[in-house]
């Protein structure tokens, strides 16, 4: 348990001088970060599976 705090204590002091004007343990930022990346995630994901799936299987399959 000793290790865990200490780590989130230098993350915390991390983050705090990374960023300006906002607290490294501020809630409304984390969950916008958080949101963010997973929109990012899930379109890097949905548009290459988007345009893999309007390619017919057998010409796939006869240009390899």
């Amino acid at each position: 348990m000793r290790d865990r705090s200490a780590s989130l204590s230098s993350q915390e002091n991390l983050i705090s001088n990374q960023l300006y004007g906002l607290a490294p343990t501020d809630p409304v930022s984390i969950s916008i970060a958080a949101l963010l990346l997973g929109l990012v995630s899930a379109l890097a994901g949905y548009l290459p599976a988007r345009r893999a799936a309007k390619v017919d299987p057998m010409v796939a399959l006869r240009y390899e």
